[in-house]
């Protein structure tokens, strides 16, 4: 059976739950849940069914019956399977955030589990020890600090069990995690798969590739011995089969193999290694999703991903931010959280997660599960000129915005020429109004458009605004 099946698993509710494996050719397969009975029949050495749907529910046991084989998987639950993924922010243990004793579970809680795919570069994933695990105050501190508040917040809201499958890999790039097809199929990505080509063509036969990449093992292994990322840039591997940075290479390896398990929806985190690479951003990441959804077998599936953060040496990252937003503003059934208060000058692991897992928490119960309460911060909605006037309309703020500090300079605006100067601003209601006096024809204005800004403005629930620009 595929590893996303195990003791302890929660699959979807009220979905056809997909149960899929391999088996000899013309097998025929049972399989038992609740009640139900499917059978299916192996063709080309898989096979897969669909079960009806069930509501929330369980322990239940599901038979696989088939092969001259029974498999008995116990104390399955019926409830909300999201699936986490990104690079290392996303990755990031809870046990490193900063007070995580403070959120530890006090006591095992069967209606939280997780599923962390171990690291696979190339070839099978390793199974060993790969199993569902409940929260508990020894389990999750290795697991994802993002996913680990997410599901808290989650299962809070909607009372039912909760379900993460984790799949990360830090130092990655967006197109590492991509279908192949997407990348393929996209005239503006194909030169990825053509660079890699070329790369790899530049040695002799396996023997010579692989020599190259046992000398980036011993380089890793010194790099780590010598701090890691605080002595630099992590060594790179040789492009070819054993690249974790090849094309579509942790889609093959740490994604395809889960799928198509049924999930609800995806929570993700990743963007550093894309950075500068924020216009071409715009073409990648909707054809990212667009591969997942296809792949996962759901074209409307929800996918929820994180902005960046405020980061003092992220020289490109206001273009990202704002690209990110684009992102979110133009593709469906997807949705941003703002990650204010989640950055750190310095470091580009910050140590604060909790913020970014509640808001995807309560982004995801507004939108995906219709409960009533605002999901964003104020998203800019239009804005006009009066004479040397910016009047900004916001939505997601029906209560009123608010500012945090008042003496402050997240906020210019400039005239054709693009010379940005530090604005005034005036609250009224959902509206907010720019100016400077200098600035007596204004065409652009921006908020918190730099690599570590200072964000102050949200609506009255708490949730910030993301950076914006107006300029193209």
């Amino acid at each position: 059976m595929p590893v996303t099946f195990g003791d302890g698993m929660v699959l979807q509710r009220n979905m056809p739950i997909r149960i899929f494996g391999e088996a000899t050719d013309g097998a025929n397969i049972t399989v038992r849940l609740n009640g139900q009975e499917k059978i299916a029949v192996s063709q080309g050495g898989n096979w897969l069914l669909n079960l009806d749907k069930i509501p929330a529910g369980g322990p239940y046991e599901l038979v696989i019956i088939g092969d001259g084989d029974t498999i008995r998987f116990k104390d399955v639950m019926i409830g909300e399977v999201w699936f986490a993924g990104g690079q290392s922010n996303m990755a990031f243990n809870l046990e490193n955030c900063i007070d995580f004793e403070k959120h530890l579970p006090t006591a095992e809680n069967p209606k939280l589990r997780f599923l962390q795919i171990p690291l696979t570069e190339f070839g099978p994933i390793n199974t060993n020890g790969l199993q569902w695990k409940n929260f508990d105050k020894n389990t999750v501190r290795g697991f994802s600090a993002v996913a680990y508040f997410f599901a808290t917040e989650l299962q809070e809201r909607l009372g039912v069990t909760v379900g993460i499958i984790g799949s990360y890999r830090g130092g990655t790039w967006n197109e590492n995690w991509m279908t192949p097809n997407s990348i393929k199929n996209t005239p503006e990505l194909k030169y990825l798969f053509e660079k890699y080509d070329r790369e790899y063509a530049k040695y002799k036969d396996e023997a010579d590739y692989e020599q190259t990449y046992q000398q980036y093992l011993i380089d890793l292994k010194n790099w780590k011995a010598n701090g890691g990322w605080s002595s630099g840039q992590a060594p790179m591997a040789p492009a070819g089969p054993k690249a974790y940075q090849r094309p579509s290479g942790l889609y093959e390896s740490m994604i395809k193999p889960l799928q198509p398990y049924t999930i609800k929806g995806c929570i993700w985190y990743q963007g550093e290694g894309n950075s500068s690479r924020h216009e071409e951003f715009k073409t990648l990441f909707p054809a990212f999703i667009e591969g997942w959804r296809k792949s996962w077998q759901n074209p409307e599936l929800p996918f929820y991903f994180v902005q960046l953060p405020a980061y003092g040496k992220g020289s490109t990252w206001p273009q990202f931010r704002q690209a990110q937003l684009e992102c979110f503003e133009k593709i469906p059934h997807c949705g941003m959280v703002v990650s204010e208060g989640c950055g750190d000058e310095k470091d580009i692991h910050p140590k604060v997660k909790k913020p970014i897992g509640d808001r995807l928490g309560i982004a995801i119960s507004a939108e995906v599960y219709k409960q009533p309460h605002v999901p964003y911060g104020p998203q800019v909605k239009k804005v006009n000129y009066y004479k040397n006037k910016a009047k900004v309309s916001f939505d997601y703020c029906d209560n009123g915005l608010v500012l945090s500090e008042t003496n402050i300079d997240s906020f210019e605006i400039s005239g054709e020429d693009k010379k940005f100067r530090v604005a005034q601003i005036e609250i009224k209601g959902n509206t907010l109004y720019i100016w400077n006096n200098e600035v007596q024809r204004p065409k652009y204005i921006r908020y918190a458009y730099r690599p570590y800004p200072q964000m102050v403005l949200f609506n009255k629930e708490g949730l910030p605004a993301s950076p914006f620009t107006t300029e193209k």
